[in-house]
């Protein structure tokens, strides 16, 4: 009976230690997800490890066993998002360059559109902290920043008739800020359109006012360099 009981309660011990083990293990998965959402709902400055612990349910302490301080987390989502954001926009551009410019430029946007209405932590983000990283060191922002550069890099290979022209970056970043700020502050800018951020409608006009600004300077650089 002795020996019994001492299985039982060694079994109860394992059972504890694989429990414990289990959450260990998905304790830094737990701290990145919800970090991406405080991070999401306020700017690097204000947002706490304090209020990270919250939103994941856990103690404390383990953001600063697992990470060290809210920069180095600040940085692992950033560089994150930055490959997250990448791998998908490679699969945004895929096909475009076999379709008429108007059409290309119109299936990116719905792609675009549709991810973000899935993924909008990352455009928040971006958006919450752009006036910021140009005052304050924000470590891993940089990766955020090279999204555009990598856009850049895209379009080269998949347009090349675009690469050399000197207002093609200058028309590309006016894009993905513009985009990103339609997306990133949609409550802003619902509320000045009198359309509600969350519907379809708001979706649909973001992508016709996109479309209405940059279609025609897309064009306008195919022309000429057709034409040189």
């Amino acid at each position: 009976m002795i020996a019994e009981g001492k299985m039982r309660t060694k079994k109860k011990k394992g059972r504890y230690f694989e429990k414990h083990r289990e959450n260990s293990e998905t304790a830094p998965e737990k701290i990145l997800k919800a970090a991406r959402n405080v991070f999401a709902m306020h700017p690097f400055s204000s947002a706490t490890t304090r209020m990270i612990a919250e939103e994941a349910g856990i103690d404390h302490s383990l953001i600063h066993y697992y990470f060290g301080s809210k920069e180095n987390l600040f940085e692992t989502v950033s560089e994150r998002i930055f490959e997250e954001i990448n791998v998908a926009n490679e699969s945004w551009f895929e096909g475009l360059d076999k379709l008429p410019l108007n059409e290309g430029l119109s299936l990116y946007l719905d792609r675009l559109l549709a991810y973000a209405t899935e993924n909008p932590e990352p455009f928040r983000i971006v958006v919450l902290n752009m006036a910021q990283a140009g005052t304050m060191d924000i470590p891993g922002y940089e990766y955020i920043t090279k999204n555009i550069e990598f856009n850049q890099k895209i379009i080269e290979k998949k347009f090349p008739i675009w690469t050399n022209h000197p207002l093609s970056g200058t028309i590309l970043n006016s894009f993905t800020i513009l985009a990103m700020s339609y997306i990133g502050a949609k409550e802003t800018f619902g509320k000045m359109t009198e359309i509600d951020p969350g519907t379809k409608e708001y979706t649909a006009l973001v992508k016709n006012l996109l479309l209405s600004l940059f279609l025609p300077l897309l064009k306008q650089l195919a022309e000429n360099d057709r034409s040189l």
